[in-house]
């Protein structure tokens, strides 16, 4: 069994969206000191890696080891009408089989979710790459350049050079949208390139996310290379991590 409970509602709301775009079904994993969670999407294209330690919690009890798998969209929904100030608890006993939410304000809303089948449902391995470009910026900056890419293309090709790092995109009709940063920019914060670096990836999944977790990341950082898989690490208060990995589309 475990219980626990926060007042940082809307972090989890982000946390619980951006999953959601890769995946409808979410098995989170419920230790002594920490609750975390990797999947992948239905085509195997992209993955998060979340987790959040128990330091983050107001309240924490966990027993064994229990891994818990749930439908996100009706459990998303419930927690989205939450009001700020308002705190979220969760709770699950083994001999009932179902995860309890809690949402308390003035009063208290409860949503029960029957939990899914855990068999075969073993955890994934995280990609080993070498990333060649690590840049680290403002989330803000990144929304809003896979924003304009959007408007022409279904996929971003992201290019660093010595000294800007560049989002591009290109329709079927020629229509050509770029959004180019210097390194110089308020907006990067740290660079490491090992070498020049240019990759495509769908733009439509890395801006979903992206998305959903600006409201509660200030800061995130790009690590790809040539023809890599990309990683985005989006920075947050204490000790929480989400990495959103994504392959890259080999263009001939």
């Amino acid at each position: 069994m475990f219980k626990v409970a926060t007042e940082k509602i809307n972090e989890w709301i982000s946390f619980l969206s951006a999953i959601s775009k890769i995946t409808d079904e979410a098995c989170f994993h419920v230790q002594d000191e920490k609750i975390w969670f990797r999947g992948m999407d239905p085509a195997h294209v992209s993955m998060i890696d979340f987790e959040v330690s128990k330091e983050n919690f107001t309240e924490y009890e966990a027993g064994e080891e229990t891994t818990t798998c749930i439908l996100l969209e009706k459990l998303l929904a419930f927690v989205k009408k939450a009001k700020r100030g308002d705190k979220l608890e969760m709770l699950y006993k083994e001999k009932e089989g179902r995860l309890t939410v809690r949402v308390i304000g003035n009063y208290v809303k409860e949503f029960i979710v029957p939990l899914l089948d855990t068999v075969d449902r073993a955890p994934l391995k995280l990609p080993k790459v070498d990333f060649t470009s690590n840049i680290k910026m403002t989330t803000p900056a990144v929304k809003e350049a896979l924003n304009d890419v959007k408007l022409v293309s279904e996929k971003v090709k992201i290019i660093t050079s010595e000294d800007n790092l560049q989002l591009r995109g290109e329709s079927e009709e020629g229509i050509e949208a770029a959004v180019t940063f210097s390194f110089s920019d308020i907006d990067i914060l740290e660079t490491e390139l090992k070498e020049m670096s240019v990759a495509t990836y769908n733009v439509e999944l890395m801006s979903n996310v992206v998305r959903e977790l600006e409201r509660v990341s200030g800061v995130v950082t790009f690590s790809y290379g040539t023809d890599l898989p990309l990683k985005l690490g989006f920075e947050f208060p204490g000790q929480q991590k989400l990495d959103f990995y994504l392959a890259p589309r080999i263009e001939d």
